[in-house]
C-alpha cells in the first residue's frame, strides 16, 4: 500500500493539483471560479501563505503555494477545499465536497522546478484549447504573475 505520508518542508514552494469530484466541469460556470480566487486571496491575505501562480481549469486546479512557517501544504489544501466546498455547495444547491480526497503536490526546490512548474500552470489552458493565449484566459495568474498586474488578486513574488 502506497504511503501517503507528509513530511514538513518548510520555506519551498509546491506546485499542487487538486481535481474536482468525478470529473465534474464546475469551473465552466464563473461563479464557482469567483469563489476559488477568493478563497485564493483569503489563503494569503488572512492565512499567510505566500501564493505565487494558480489556474483554474473545467475540472481541476493547479496552484503555486508556499505555506506560511509552522504549516504545511495539507493544512493549505483542508482551508482551500473546506470553503470552496461549502460556497460552490451553497451556490449550487448540493451536500458534501466538491472536491476529490487527495490531491497531488511537488515541491519546487530549483529555479529550474520553478520556471517550469510557471509555464505548465500557464500554458495549461492553451495546450487544453481553452484560450488562444495565455493573456487572454480569465482564471489563471498570468496577468498577475508574468505582467505585473495585481488582477484579479495580488501574488507573492517567487524566490528564483
Amino acid at each position: 500500500m502506497p504511503d501517503f505520508r507528509r513530511y514538513p518542508n518548510e520555506g519551498f514552494p509546491y506546485l499542487i493539483t487538486t481535481v474536482v469530484k468525478d470529473r465534474q466541469p464546475l469551473f465552466t460556470e464563473h461563479r464557482c471560479c469567483q469563489i476559488v480566487i477568493d478563497c485564493i486571496g483569503f489563503l494569503r491575505t488572512r492565512l499567510g501563505h505566500r501564493v505565487h501562480a494558480y489556474v483554474l481549469m473545467p475540472d481541476h486546479m493547479h496552484i503555486v503555494v508556499t505555506p506560511r512557517e509552522g504549516s504545511n501544504v495539507s493544512q493549505v489544501m483542508h482551508s482551500l477545499k473546506l470553503y470552496t466546498s461549502r460556497q460552490i455547495g451553497e451556490l449550487l444547491g448540493s451536500k458534501g465536497g466538491i472536491w476529490q480526497a487527495r490531491f497531488y503536490e511537488r515541491d519546487l526546490r530549483t529555479p529550474k522546478d520553478v520556471d517550469g512548474a510557471l509555464i505548465y500552470i500557464h500554458d495549461n489552458p492553451v495546450n487544453a484549447r481553452l484560450a488562444e493565449s495565455q493573456e487572454v484566459y480569465k482564471w489563471s495568474s498570468f496577468q498577475a504573475c508574468v505582467q505585473g498586474e495585481s488582477k484579479p488578486i495580488e501574488l507573492d513574488q517567487l524566490d528564483r
